[in-house]
């Protein structure tokens, strides 16, 4: 089996940081051409995780929040649409929206 690509992860922090992460990826990906042949999208995990111990892995509690429709819109606009993965934890929805179909 060969690689064809790659995702880069943007992991937990504050939406604004995330965001500006996710736009500084999505205009290389965009406009550097080799960029491009190697990272075929963005993976985007957390910030919709779960705080307890043992599911959270390296990811900053203080960062973890519930999902919601505004938050999400958040990181997916500024991707531009290069998310490919969104890991979340459909049991941190907040009771208006929900991830789990």
């Amino acid at each position: 089996a060969q690689v064809h690509g790659c995702l880069v992860t943007v992991i937990s922090d504050t939406l604004d940081k995330m965001a500006a992460r996710l736009r500084i990826l999505a205009q290389w990906i965009s406009t550097d051409p080799l960029v491009a042949e190697v990272v075929v999208g963005l993976h985007v995990e957390g910030p919709f995780l779960n705080p307890h111990k043992g599911f959270c892995g390296c990811h900053p509690v203080c960062s973890l929040q519930a999902a919601t429709p505004e938050a999400a819109d958040v990181l997916l606009d500024a991707a531009a649409g290069w998310v490919r993965l969104f890991t979340l934890a459909p049991e941190r929805d907040c009771p208006s929206f929900s991830t789990i179909h």
